[in-house]
């Protein structure tokens, strides 16, 4: 084996063993919505989800559009979308988080970054909009040029 290969075999085991330690400190219930998430994410499950609504609709025909078929599948529908909801609310809600954790490690590795800015989605309205305006401020004197831009200096 090449070194080149052995470097990237090795950055993928290692990358691999990475998920799995996160996987194992997530919870029980954590852990499976994540796993349906990747599931129903995959393209392969969006196809066979369409095949089943044609099954489906084939079914509702055959059965001469008997109201009773119609709300056992209107109501298996209804069931899934809620599921799939807090699923996807779930895995949302984590990626926002761990971004959010990026983006302050960011503003604290800063030296001309405003340490304020960290953790600020949680401040009290009026400290956010304090900030905020604070941000303006600032933008608006640097496309006034009056404050130099990092890379002018």
């Amino acid at each position: 084996m090449n070194p080149a290969a052995a470097t990237t075999a090795s950055a993928v085991d290692d990358t691999q063993s990475r998920r799995k330690a996160r996987r194992r400190k997530l919870s029980r219930a954590s852990r499976v919505l994540h796993y349906v998430d990747t599931v129903t994410t995959h393209p392969v499950a969006g196809s066979t989800c369409i095949f089943a609504v044609g099954l489906a609709f084939v079914g509702v025909v055959l059965s001469h559009f008997d109201a009773r078929v119609q709300a056992i599948f209107a109501t298996l529908c209804a069931g899934v979308t809620v599921a799939m909801m807090f699923v996807l609310q779930h895995t949302q809600q984590r990626g926002q988080l761990a971004m959010q954790v990026k983006l302050d490690e960011l503003i604290r590795a800063l030296p001309r970054a405003d340490n304020r800015a960290v953790h600020i989605e949680v401040a009290p309205a009026e400290e956010l909009a304090a900030f905020e305006h604070r941000q303006l401020v600032v933008h608006n004197d640097v496309r006034k040029n009056e404050i130099p831009s990092a890379s002018e200096q």
